[in-house]
C-alpha cells in the first residue's frame, strides 16, 4: 500500500509518501514541501493556482494508491495560538486546504481513494506540551528510524513530519480495520 499525505498551508504545504506490504509499519519513501516566494504569496490567485499545480505534480510523480489530506481540528477548541495570529490566517488556511482537496479530487480516479483526517484525530497523544511541531518532528524521526535533521530546517520540518505521521496513521488505521 502506497499512501501520499498532504499537510496544507499557504506558507509551506508538507507532503510525505509511505509504503508497506500491509504486514508491518510502513517505510517512509519521500518527504517534501511546496512553498512560495513572498511575491507569490501576495496574490491569492497566483499561490492557489500554483499550489493546485504543484499538488497535481506530486501526485503524478509519486503515483499513490491513496491520498490523505489533513483537515482542521474536528473538536471546537479554543485556539489561543491561532487567536493571536493575523485575522486572515484561518480563511487563508481554509483556502489552502480546499485547494489541495480540489487538486487531489482532480487527480485521483475515484473519491474512495481519498481520505481526510482532522489533525486532532491523527496527532492524539503525539508530542504533548511545549513545541508541538518540534515534538512531532522528533516523533516522526523516531518512528521511521531517522534523525530529526532528516526533515530539514525548523520552518519546513514540521510540515513534512506531520505529513509523514499522517500517512503512517492512515496506513496503520487501514491495517487495524483490515481494509487495503
Amino acid at each position: 500500500m502506497r499512501i501520499l499525505a498532504f499537510d496544507p498551508s499557504k506558507e509551506c504545504t508538507g507532503f510525505a509518501v509511505v509504503e508497506g506490504d500491509g504486514t508491518a509499519d510502513p517505510r517512509l519513501v519521500e518527504t517534501g514541501t511546496i512553498t512560495f516566494s513572498e511575491r507569490e504569496k501576495k496574490e491569492v490567485l497566483t499561490w492557489t493556482t500554483s499550489l493546485f499545480a504543484e499538488v497535481l505534480g506530486v501526485i503524478r510523480q509519486d503515483r499513490p494508491e491513496r491520498v490523505v489530506v489533513e483537515l482542521p481540528a474536528a473538536k471546537n477548541k479554543p485556539w489561543s495560538k491561532i487567536d493571536k495570529q493575523a485575522p486572515l490566517h484561518i480563511p487563508t488556511y481554509g483556502i489552502a486546504v480546499g485547494c489541495v482537496l480540489l487538486a487531489v479530487a482532480h487527480a485521483m480516479p475515484t473519491r474512495d481513494l481519498i481520505d481526510t483526517v482532522p489533525v486532532d484525530l491523527w496527532s492524539k497523544g503525539i508530542a504533548r506540551g511545549g513545541d508541538h511541531k518540534e515534538g512531532r518532528v522528533r516523533a516522526a524521526a523516531c518512528m521511521f528510524g531517522l534523525t530529526a535533521e532528516y526533515f530539514g530546517c525548523k520552518t519546513l520540518a514540521g510540515n513534512m513530519a506531520d505529513a509523514a505521521l499522517l500517512a503512517r496513521w492512515v496506513y496503520l488505521d487501514r491495517l487495524r480495520r483490515n481494509v487495503a
